[in-house]
């Protein structure tokens, strides 16, 4: 069995890192398969996280994204 085939029933909620590409976006989506709700962090590309949080709303999953600087330099 798909992971993506065992649907959280409740809402559930994830946060996914590095959300904007490879990996990372992958996570996303699979987690909106499953039925989570998603809160995307990035680090620089909003048109690219733009892009995962049109597809996330698209499966039907809420999908909020933010850049936030976890440590200074």
């Amino acid at each position: 069995m798909k992971v993506s085939e065992q649907r959280v029933k409740t809402d559930r909620y994830a946060l996914v890192t590095g959300a904007s590409d490879r990996i990372g976006k992958a996570i996303a989506l699979e987690l909106a398969e499953m039925g989570y709700h998603l809160v995307l962090h990035y680090r620089s590309s909003l048109a690219k996280i733009e892009q995962v949080k049109q597809q996330i709303e698209g499966i039907g999953r809420k999908a909020v994204s933010r850049t936030i600087r976890f440590f200074s330099r």
